[in-house]
């Protein structure tokens, strides 16, 4: 079994650039676009799952917000402050927000963006792990959000899920029995 390093020596290397600092920016930028949806949803909640909407989507962009910051963070301590170049980013989000706001719906755009982070996030840590620059503190720092990831992932799908079920029930004149008895 290969042992990885504590601290990748390719690190200084890699400080010029290249497919790692791409991949990174790509990734603080897509976090940053699903945290504007997310946050734009929790303004948006509305109808019978209202409250429950505003407080699951209230804790996933307040989560989302730490990742920015740690990631943010991360790629400045390797790659120096122009890394993280306002007008770069700003055009980054502008896509990734593109992308997630196709969903016209305010929980379904938000699954679509934690999705797409969650898979965004494992094709960084591939890419890394394959360069020998995953740092036992990155691996840790990317596998944390993916948890975060992953829970969020399921959270959206229940609150989805649902509003299927809800719908279901107003639809058929049977189940009118137990929409009063519950």
């Amino acid at each position: 079994m290969r042992r990885r390093p504590r601290y990748s020596r390719n690190w200084n290397s890699a400080r010029a650039g290249g497919e790692s600092l791409e991949q990174l920016k790509e990734l603080l930028a897509a976090l940053r676009a699903a945290y504007l949806t997310y946050r734009t949803a929790h303004w948006q909640a509305s109808g019978d799952a209202y409250y429950g909407d505003h407080l699951m989507l209230q804790r996933i962009y307040e989560e989302s917000e730490k990742h920015i910051d740690q990631v943010g963070e991360r790629v400045v301590g390797y790659y120096g402050a122009s890394a993280v170049d306002l007008a770069d980013q700003t055009e980054r989000v502008a896509d990734w927000s593109t992308r997630f706001a196709r969903e016209r719906d305010p929980v379904r755009a938000s699954l679509v963006a934690a999705e797409e982070v969650r898979d965004l996030l494992t094709q960084t840590y591939d890419m890394l792990e394959s360069q020998g620059q995953l740092t036992l503190g990155l691996d840790d720092l990317l596998m944390s959000i993916s948890n975060d990831k992953d829970s969020h992932v399921y959270l959206l799908q229940q609150a989805l899920s649902g509003r299927k079920a809800s719908r279901a029930r107003e639809a058929n004149p049977r189940l009118a029995h137990w929409r009063l008895t519950r």
